[in-house]
């Protein structure tokens, strides 16, 4: 019993002793297994030195001055000889347009019309006819005028001349493009010849239908022309014959043989009828030309619609429309023909309606006369005056009847003339399809005018070369008609001062008239000016952008055609920096562009402004840009300044950041019995300024022993090891 005691005393003592020198053997071991399994730091003290900062940043280049290129008319573009970033010089042609009258000339023509009518109603009023002085002072105005330009242009002709032989080396490269459109045809039609179809209509060439359309076109507009000549004739021989019959009915009323009976007064009611029956009849015909019109407007929305149809298909046929622009005017000239056949055809009862009630009136009226002229017949006078007032009323009769009849013929002349016109409209758009097939021939005869356009340019320079004006002479015709000037002038003036006192409102209300009217005159000068060879010119010079005009298109009033980028004045950006930011840049300081590796451009701050959009809290800065930028570009810009010294300077890998803000990490050692160990302290930090490898500090001492990299993650109170060479 007492020896396995002892045996058990001695396993649990020998025991003991191997656990206690385990634990010894661990103990001294612990400190080397745990280090390798520590992350291992590398670290550094701050340091004083210098900071060099910079900010980085994108914008967009923008020019620093845009003109744009507008029009005031509603016409056809025929050519766009400019494209997106080309140089132009003042008085390049920019555009083509077609040769035809715009609609803005038509309404100006009628409006000049107007107020030269409404002037001449005004002279009748006021008594005084101005108007042959007041052309002569305006006259004499557009000649002095015109002498002064004469003088300006000597100054001029430099430019000009600079100008044509500009404009005659686009000429010859525009030849040199059309000789290669031209083989290029040439190669199109010999592919397209067997596959070519007859486009004649029921076996009749459409020349041969057009031929036959003018001659009846021809014939209708010839009888419609010889229509108004006969109604205008027969509409004054009806007012001298009213003008007779009113004389002979004042004459007969004079002699009044029984003065118990009211000659005058019937005299007065025949006189009130008829003019009754002219306003009627004026009446009649505003409402037959207002039912007109909506036919006539019917029918001018059909032709727009069917020659924007046929140019759709033009476009196709030429590579530069799409089909969906043929089906969709085609179906707006259907719809405009149905709609014009629709309006002719509700429109026609109520002409008829419109005749046969002026018919009736007319019976009525002509039965009132008749009546009132017995009655006044039976207390006429001699046999010579109521046989000159019978005569007089005869021939009012045979005038009355005779206008009728012409104004019957020219409203059946002016719907011929109508019909034929639309028909041969119809086949000339029929034309313009064939003319597709004849692209080539086109183009080889507009070679041979762009040849004559070519010589007559070069005819024109030496003319402007040639067309120079002595300045002296020139000055004193420019004095010589200065003086005829003032001299009409004062002419006009003495004849208005002895007109009567009563006209003056009158006169003033002339003088308006005069004014719009010159006004007017020149508006249209200037409209028929641009219906022939009208072009669009750079009025500056610089770089084109944002071309919106097409070819076929049509203009509309102050619409913007393209804008001139006038590069004399330089390109700019614009960039937005912090309060913080804008501190460490100035005016002046060069700005590095990072993505031009294909050419040179450089820039420089010229300005600092407030952000309007944030005041107070950032700053605009203006960056002056020069090299081979194109509007629009994106830049990569690098803002830099001078170096500055700072206190406390670390690696940027030491700085750190998270939700509380920006932070570095450092090493604190504590003392064990087995050795040092080092934990890692979180120490709060602004970064005042960086670069691309320090950064400058504020909130530590210059003491603390910073944390740079590590081989693991690393969170404040985590222990570390030290990397060998940072011991």
């Amino acid at each position: 019993m007492n020896e396995n005691s002892n045996r058990r005393r001695a396993w649990v003592k020998n025991a003991i002793i191997i656990f206690l020198a385990i634990m010894l053997i661990l103990t001294f071991f612990s400190n080397t297994i745990m280090n390798y399994s520590l992350p291992e730091v590398a670290a550094q003290y701050a340091q004083n030195g210098s900071i060099t900062s910079k900010i980085r940043t994108t914008a967009s280049v923008k020019a620093n001055s845009t003109k744009k290129v507008t029009i005031d008319e509603s016409r056809i573009v025929s050519a766009v000889a400019v494209r997106d970033g080309d140089t132009v010089e003042i008085g390049d042609v920019l555009f083509y347009l077609d040769d035809a009258e715009s609609s803005q000339l038509t309404q100006a023509r009628e409006t000049l019309a107007a107020l030269e009518k409404q002037y001449k109603l005004k002279q009748l009023e006021a008594g005084e006819d101005y108007y042959s002085d007041e052309l002569a002072i305006y006259n004499k105005q557009k000649e002095l005028e015109k002498a002064k330009q004469a003088l300006t242009d000597v100054e001029a002709n430099a430019a000009l001349l600079e100008s044509l032989n500009a404009e005659l080396k686009t000429l010859a490269d525009e030849q040199k493009a059309l000789t290669k459109r031209i083989s290029a045809y040439q190669t199109q039609i010999a592919k397209l010849q067997s596959q070519a179809a007859d486009e004649s209509f029921e076996g009749v060439p459409t020349a041969d239908r057009i031929a036959a359309a003018t001659e009846k076109y021809e014939a209708a507009k010839s009888a419609y022309e010889t229509a108004e000549a006969e109604k205008e004739s027969t509409a004054l021989a009806l007012e001298r014959a009213e003008d007779a019959y009113e004389a002979a009915n004042e004459k007969y009323e004079a002699m009044n043989p029984d003065s118990s009976l009211s000659a005058s007064a019937l005299t007065e009611q025949i006189n009130t009828l008829n003019k009754t029956i002219r306003r009627y009849k004026e009446d009649y015909q505003i409402k037959l030309a207002a039912i007109n019109k909506a036919i006539d407007d019917a029918y001018n929305d059909w032709v727009q619609a069917d020659y924007a149809y046929n140019n759709a298909l033009y476009l196709l046929n030429q590579g530069m429309g799409s089909q969906e622009a043929v089906d969709r005017w085609y179906e707006r000239s259907e719809t405009a023909r149905l709609n014009y056949e629709s309006i002719l055809e509700s429109n026609k009862p109520q002409k008829d309606a419109a005749k046969l009630e002026y018919d009736r009136q007319m019976e009525d009226y002509t039965e009132q006369l008749e009546k009132l002229q017995a009655q006044l017949d039976s207390i006429a006078g001699t046999e010579e005056a109521r046989a000159a007032l019978d005569q007089a009323k005869k021939n009012k009769t045979s005038a009355t009847t005779a206008a009728a009849d012409a104004s019957e013929a020219y409203d059946k002349a002016k719907t011929d003339y109508t019909e034929r016109t639309a028909e041969l409209k119809a086949l000339e758009m029929l034309a313009k399809l064939e003319e597709c097939q004849s692209t080539m021939d086109e183009l080889s005869a507009q070679s041979e005018a762009l040849a004559d356009t070519i010589e007559e340019k070069t005819a024109e320079k030496q003319e402007l070369s040639s067309g120079i004006v002595d300045v002296d002479a020139q000055n004193e015709r420019i004095e010589a008609l200065a003086q005829e000037l003032s001299t009409l002038q004062h002419n006009l003036s003495a004849r208005k001062q002895e007109a009567a006192r009563q006209d003056k409102i009158e006169q003033i209300e002339l003088d308006e008239l005069i004014e719009n009217i010159n006004k007017q005159r020149e508006l249209v000068e200037k409209y028929e000016a641009n219906s022939v060879d009208a072009k669009i010119t750079a009025p500056i010079a610089g770089q084109i952008t944002s071309v919106s005009a097409v070819v076929g298109s049509e203009t509309s009033i102050g619409q913007t055609l393209c804008e001139i980028v006038v590069t004399d004045l330089g390109y700019s950006c614009e960039v937005s920096l912090t309060n913080e930011q804008s501190k460490r840049v100035r005016v002046g300081d060069e700005v590095t562009i990072s993505n031009n590796w294909w050419s040179s451009i450089k820039g420089n701050i010229v300005s600092l402004n407030n952000d309007p959009k944030n005041p107070g809290q950032s700053k605009i800065a203006v960056i002056a840009l020069t090299g081979d930028v194109v509007v629009g570009q994106s830049l990569n810009l690098t803002i830099g300044e001078k170096g500055q010294n700072y206190d406390t300077v670390i690696p940027n890998s030491a700085v750190r950041e998270d939700n509380n803000g920006k932070f570095v990490l450092v090493v604190e050692a504590k003392s064990s019995p087995l050795g040092n160990r080092y934990i890692a302290r979180r120490y709060d930090v602004s970064v005042l300024a960086s670069d691309d490898t320090n950064s400058a500090v504020s909130g530590l001492m210059g003491s603390e022993f910073i944390i740079t990299t590590s081989t693991k993650p690393i969170a404040a109170g985590d222990q570390v090891r030290m990397a060998e060479n940072s011991k």
